[in-house]
């Protein structure tokens, strides 16, 4: 793990470097994206060569899952940055409500196709909170 950690430090710094130029603040966040993608690939498949059978297609039904249940955030999102309200002065308070109805809009979305479609991490975070409430 902590050479899978080396080299994904490396990555993003170097993947940062070379992308910050063309692709701005955006190029910062792909870089990060794209080390963390390649810690989990490192780190899966050491996990794979020691374990053999580590239960890889659970894994990969549920990061199916989660990266569908990610499209409609990221389709709220893109609905939301090409809105006009963004380049006007001022309207702060029209601005924060419309942030926090994406959120809301985003999570339960989210939540709603996970629960639809009965993952298995998501099942474990709603039992956990519900015994805290308990």
């Amino acid at each position: 793990p902590v050479i899978a950690a080396i080299l994904a430090v490396a990555t993003n710094i170097g993947a940062s470097l070379a992308l910050m130029g063309p692709l701005a603040h955006a190029g910062l966040a792909l870089a990060t994206a794209l080390a963390s993608a390649l810690n989990f690939l490192v780190l899966l498949a050491v996990l794979h060569r020691r374990l053999e059978r580590f239960g890889g297609r659970r894994i990969a039904r549920s990061a199916f899952q989660s990266l569908m249940a990610s499209t409609p955030t990221a389709v709220i999102g893109g609905l939301m940055s090409a809105m006009a309200i963004w380049t006007e002065p001022g309207a702060w308070l029209a601005k924060a409500l419309l942030i926090a109805g994406g959120i809301g809009a985003s999570a339960a979305s989210y939540g709603a196709l996970q629960a639809l479609w009965r993952n298995e991490e998501a099942r474990f975070v709603w039992q956990l909170l519900r015994r805290r409430s308990a």
